[in-house]
């Protein structure tokens, strides 16, 4: 989700999927991981004879994490693949869903029931239809 604009219409559809009782819950990574992480995210493996080189890049000005995958199969078949991320602030998923209708439950730090705080590097967000 590169823009604003993007994540309220993927809020909007989800509203549209949602039952009343039901509950949307997402992963979203922030700055922190970006700014620390990302020397571990520099690596070459191996997995399954499958061969992979993965490139990755924070660009704090505009807020975007690129990945790059350079993929080779044991058939030689080899692919690039590339993704973009803008990293948000936490405000702006809150003001968002608030926009389209849900309310915030819980806010949990990186796959942990453990509440989020501003040290966090990613958070779990589960929400409500308001």
């Amino acid at each position: 989700m590169l823009t604003k604009k993007a994540l309220i219409k993927l809020f909007g559809q989800v509203d549209n999927l949602l039952e009343d009782n039901g509950i949307f819950s997402f992963d979203v990574s922030l700055e922190k991981n970006s700014k620390k992480n990302i020397r571990y995210m520099n690596r070459k493996r191996t997995y399954n004879e499958i061969k992979y080189i993965q490139q990755s890049f924070y660009n704090s000005q505009n807020r975007i994490h690129t990945n790059k995958f350079f993929i080779k199969y044991p058939d030689g078949i080899e692919v690039e693949e590339i993704h973009h991320q803008r990293i948000y602030p936490m405000e702006v998923y809150f003001d968002l869903l608030s926009s389209a209708g849900f309310y915030v439950r819980n806010c949990f730090d990186a796959f942990t029931f453990n509440d989020a705080s501003a040290e966090s590097q990613k958070n779990s967000i589960c929400c409500t239809k308001k």
